[in-house]
C-alpha cells in the first residue's frame, strides 16, 4: 500500500526517488501517533485563520522532515 503513493508513482516518472535504500537521500517525515496537540492560530504557516481545527485537540505530531537527506524541520 505504501507503495501505491511513494515509489510507483516515481517511477512512472522514470525518478529513482520514494525508497529508503543505502546511498540514497532520504526524504521522510517521522511522526508521533500517540501525541495529542490542540492546533493553535500562532501553529498555522498560512495568515488565513479560518481553519475548522483551530482549538481541538488532535492526534499525531510531526517530530522531523527530512529533504535531500538534510533535517529541514526539528520538533
Amino acid at each position: 500500500a505504501i507503495s501505491a503513493v511513494t515509489n510507483s508513482p516515481a517511477s512512472l516518472l522514470g525518478k529513482t526517488i520514494g525508497q529508503l535504500k543505502v546511498e540514497r537521500k532520504a526524504d521522510l517525515c517521522i511522526v508521533d501517533t500517540v501525541a495529542e496537540v490542540v492546533l493553535q492560530e500562532a501553529d498555522l504557516a498560512s495568515k488565513g485563520s479560518n481553519n475548522p481545527w483551530l482549538n481541538q485537540s488532535l492526534t499525531g505530531k510531526v517530530v522531523c522532515t527530512i529533504n535531500a537527506g538534510h533535517i529541514v524541520y526539528n520538533a
